[in-house]
């Protein structure tokens, strides 16, 4: 009997995990094969958003990975100032991310790669569920070193339908 409602919780704390991002419009295109040990390791700086959000996307983000943990972390303007998230790939290629700043949860967040290289420039989709307001989505563009502003020719077919602004 406690088998079954431990598995009955667990399913129903699936079903409203999953139900959280049911809004999301994921991209159509996304990267095959993609590598996440490969991307986070070191420094991206995003240059390019759709859509202009409070707090802003435009940032430097520190990346690394421990394990199959992938760990975001970049500057935020609540808590203590940094917003740390702690991911894992999941079947699909996407990561969902648990973010907090000091000890409080902010957000979970879905991540999916469209496409990268892994060392010069990155395409990506976000959908963050904040744990106060409402879900947004978001694609952003993401270079390795610091002042580079154009968008890769790699990348400007993908990009070309998004109207992106330059951060």
């Amino acid at each position: 009997m406690k088998s079954f409602i431990a598995l009955t919780f667990l399913g129903i704390l699936t079903s409203a995990y999953s139900d959280q991002f049911s809004a999301c419009k994921k991209p159509t295109t996304v990267m095959d094969g993609y590598d996440a040990t490969k991307w986070h390791t070191g420094t991206w700086y995003v240059t390019h958003v759709q859509k202009e959000s409070t707090p802003t996307d435009c940032r430097t983000l520190t990346t690394s990975q421990d394990g199959d943990v992938s760990i975001v972390q970049h500057p935020y303007e609540t808590g203590n100032g940094t917003l740390y998230c702690q991911g894992k790939k999941q079947e699909d290629n996407s990561l969902i991310f648990d973010c907090k700043s000091g000890d409080e949860s902010m957000d979970k967040t879905i991540y999916i790669a469209v496409a990268t290289d892994y060392n010069n420039y990155a395409l990506y989709y976000l959908c963050t569920s904040p744990t106060t307001g409402d879900l947004y989505e978001n694609y952003l563009v993401a270079r390795r070193q610091d002042g580079q502003k154009d968008i890769p020719k790699q990348l400007q077919s993908s990009t070309s339908s998004l109207n992106l602004k330059q951060c």
